[in-house]
């Protein structure tokens, strides 16, 4: 009797190790998914803002005084009963001028577009997600019309993109005329979530860039 205590003693023994092996492999592997996951919504907001600064930096270059160099951000309205437009443009236009070795004149535009991707977790909350279309066309000043609009890059997996002209207080304003720069603020979502991770997406992400208006 004593030998069959003894041998179902360390079997119990043996299975306790095994559960807590298992529980300390499982919460390591979902750390690490975690950790891989908080790098990835790291380094893809880090990658736009290169873009978005050089972007919003050449708005109006090389354009002659008084011409218009941006369109007004135009908000996305989402559904009645969210508080989306506040947080999203959905498109924004800008321009600038290129000049050839020749000495022609090429106006180059350039144009953001949201559009709604999928609905995720976000904090156990469903929230939908959107995509960023950026876009280019071209056309020789005083010759010809636009090319097609074509597409220069992306950013997936936003929670929100906010575009604001802002005057020289640094305040919003609708007014191209009182513009003096631009504001950015977006947030990219994790590709994948659990509650290991630290935040969920990577907020606090802001663009500010100079504004030319010729004045």
């Amino acid at each position: 009797m004593p030998f069959v205590f003894d041998n179902l003693t360390a079997t119990v023994i043996a299975s306790v190790v095994l559960l807590v092996l298992a529980n300390i492999q499982l919460r390591t592997e979902r750390q690490e998914v975690a950790q891989t996951a908080q790098q990835v919504a790291q380094s893809r907001p880090q990658e736009a803002t290169d873009w978005l600064e050089e972007d919003l930096g050449r708005i109006g270059q090389n354009m002659v005084s008084g011409q218009s160099t941006a369109d007004r951000p135009e908000p996305y309205h989402g559904s009645p009963e969210s508080d989306t437009e506040k947080w999203l443009t959905k498109e924004f236009s800008f321009r600038r001028d290129s000049i050839s070795a020749g000495g022609n004149r090429w106006r180059i535009e350039t144009r953001y577009r949201i559009q709604e991707q999928k609905t995720v977790s976000i904090e156990g909350k469903p929230s939908p997600v959107y995509g960023l279309v950026r876009e280019r066309r071209k056309r020789q000043v005083g010759n010809g019309g636009w090319s097609e609009w074509k597409k220069r890059g992306e950013i997936n997996s936003l929670e929100y993109f906010d575009i604001d002209l802002l005057d020289r207080n640094s305040q919003p304003t609708m007014a191209l005329g009182q513009a003096k720069s631009i504001r950015i603020r977006f947030s990219v979502v994790a590709p994948f979530q659990n509650e290991e991770m630290a935040f969920p997406a990577s907020r606090s992400n802001v663009v500010v860039a100079s504004y030319p208006t010729g004045d």
